[in-house]
């Protein structure tokens, strides 16, 4: 807001410039004193609460739309699956056993039983959230010849060759089967059954 003034003869003119609209008034200095308060620079406070609140507004809903689109999109930021062909299907060096056992809502899933003659143990392996079971045979093969442990390891719904489409409860459901497939099929007794997850 731009103000300037003129005087001329007994009576004092002031010009105040705000946006495109322009005033001109005329009055005495005791009127203007009584009616016009001394112009400050910058913005009047209501403008900069306004201001203010607009900023904040803003904020608010940039924060909410984030949340809202990572609620959205959680899924595919959690998991990065690795669908069969992808990886070496049949690594040299590895004796295993394909397994095929369903979840119970149905869900077919794939994994490999790798055993040694008389394993201390049996490690069930759920592997992290990225990748598929192939990606893992290097440290299944470590931990046979150091550990003399057998490994079942499977690839959660949607990763490998397991059919479905990978969620948090999901892989829930697929960790108990695969626990369920090792202690009732194939027969290993709970305590020897050691839980290992990336």
């Amino acid at each position: 807001m731009l103000w300037w003034l003129r005087v001329s003869g007994a009576c004092l003119t002031y010009h105040r410039v705000q946006e495109r609209m322009i005033c001109v008034e005329t009055t005495t200095s005791s009127q203007r004193e009584r009616e016009c308060p001394i112009a400050t620079p910058g913005a009047p406070v209501s403008s900069k609460r306004q201001r203010l609140l607009g900023i904040a507004m803003c904020l608010v809903l940039t924060y909410l739309l984030l949340v809202g689109l990572s609620m959205v999109f959680e899924e595919r930021l959690i998991f990065f699956p690795s669908r069969s062909p992808s990886g070496d299907w049949h690594p040299a060096g590895l004796q295993y056993e394909d397994v095929v056992f369903e979840t119970q809502d149905g869900v077919r899933l794939h994994g490999w039983y790798c055993p040694v003659p008389r394993p201390r143990c049996v490690f069930l392996m759920a592997h992290g959230n990225a990748g598929n079971i192939t990606h893992r045979v290097d440290r299944i093969m470590v931990w046979q010849r150091s550990l003399n442990v057998s490994v079942f390891m499977f690839d959660y719904r949607g990763y490998g060759r397991s059919t479905g489409q990978p969620n948090e409860p999901g892989v829930y459901s697929d960790a108990r089967a695969a626990y369920h497939w090792l202690t009732v099929a194939k027969g290993i007794a709970p305590d020897d059954v050691v839980f290992f997850g990336e």
